[in-house]
């Protein structure tokens, strides 16, 4: 019974080819990279050996260069099975090296056996054997080598601005799919706040409808952006601004909200220079998520602080402080990390995915600021302390 040793540093491949192998009565032995590979085979040389080329430690193509050069191992038929490699100047640099045979993942199992069983056949027909390939100067290898990685890095940047492409279409997609079934709904709350025969009470609850169909569309672009930003891709279109505006005009969209829960707000805007340069959308978008995350974790009857100040004169501080539970450090540390907090929600420490307050986050990174969460046991509720450079006259 022939012996194989198959080398791949992925388990799922070692498996799918140890399955077609032991199905053709032959015994295998794994390896997850040539430097295992070549210590297996000088213990117990197989009748075989199929390896793929992309691999940590010692790669395919090194690998079949010191199986060439080792007087027990170079004449036993070495079988190059990749699919990343797929060049012909592979191809050409695993003849040179001196492989036998050279597949391109995937093969049909029928098809691949067959190639596998005539090279076995032709190394016992004695049809193989032939002189080692002359040693390749070892510039001449290494350029040869190089080369062969420098085409694998550009086909994988390809792969990587499509992908990248791809990834920006599906955005576009889910964005526009998630908010369409909101539109119907927004145009029946417009033609029912405009019927003169709306109840007044009625006229209050379609206000928190409306209310609420715009949170929903901001956590909707929130997760889109977040994506975006995941991949480098959040625009900004800078323009001189004032933070006090952008800070008051925010509120006004939470005003009704505020009431509902019956929160009081105290805005303290005390930054004697508050002009910036930045991206309006995406301040008032980040600062809306600072207020989202104060009114959701603030008890009815509770208040929210809006604070600003000049602690430089090249920057401003903008503080939002809340009256709900305070955090520990360990909480403050993924407070910005979607995926630490949904890690959690099963422990019950997190009641929202973080989404925003990571977009929030990013969006200040983007303009050269910074957030953090201070938080004190003795006192009820965190404040949110965002600081960004200002534009001096």
């Amino acid at each position: 019974m022939p012996r194989a040793l198959i080398v791949d540093d992925k388990p799922e491949n070692l498996y799918y080819l140890e399955a077609m192998l032991r199905g053709n009565s032959y015994e295998v032995e794994r390896a997850g990279n040539g430097v295992e590979a070549l210590a297996a085979a000088r213990a117990n040389p197989p009748d075989l050996i199929i390896t793929d080329i992309l691999m940590p430690g010692m790669d395919g193509f090194t690998l079949c260069r010191h199986w060439k050069q080792d007087p027990q191992l170079r004449s036993i038929p070495f079988v190059f099975y990749t699919a990343t490699y797929t060049d012909p100047k592979d191809r050409q640099l695993a003849s040179s090296l001196g492989a036998d045979l050279y597949l391109i993942k995937p093969q049909e199992p029928d098809a691949f056996m067959r190639r596998i069983a005539d090279i076995v056949q032709q190394h016992q027909d004695h049809q193989l054997l032939k002189p080692p390939p002359p040693p390749m100067e070892e510039s001449s290898y290494l350029r040869e080598y190089n080369s062969a990685l420098i085409r694998k890095l550009e086909d994988k940047l390809v792969q990587l601005e499509n992908a990248i492409k791809a990834k920006d279409v599906l955005l576009g997609s889910i964005s526009h799919e998630l908010r369409t079934p909101l539109t119907p709904v927004a145009v029946l709350v417009d033609l029912l706040s405009q019927d003169p025969y709306t109840p007044p009470r009625m006229r209050e609850d379609l206000e928190i409808i409306r209310s609420n169909i715009e949170i929903e569309r901001r956590l909707i672009g929130d997760l889109v952006d977040y994506a975006a930003m995941q991949s480098g891709c959040l625009s900004l279109r800078s323009e001189p601004l004032s933070l006090h505006t952008l800070v008051r005009q925010t509120v006004d969209l939470w005003r009704k909200q505020l009431q509902a829960a019956e929160l009081s707000l105290a805005l303290s805007l005390e930054a004697a220079c508050d002009q910036i340069t930045a991206d309006y959308n995406r301040l008032e978008q980040a600062f809306w998520s600072l207020m989202h995350n104060a009114v959701r974790r603030s008890p009815h009857n509770g208040s929210i602080t809006v604070h600003t100040c000049n602690p430089r004169p090249d920057s401003i501080v903008l503080e939002v402080r809340d009256t709900g539970k305070s955090m520990d450090a360990q909480a403050i540390a993924w407070a910005f990390s979607p995926l630490e907090r949904e890690a959690r929600i099963g422990e019950g420490q997190a009641q929202s995915t973080g989404v925003g307050m990571a977009v929030c986050k990013g969006i200040i990174e983007a303009h050269g600021g910074r957030i953090g969460i201070r938080s004190e046991e003795q006192a009820p509720g965190i404040a949110v302390i965002v600081e960004l450079p200002v534009q001096r006259p």
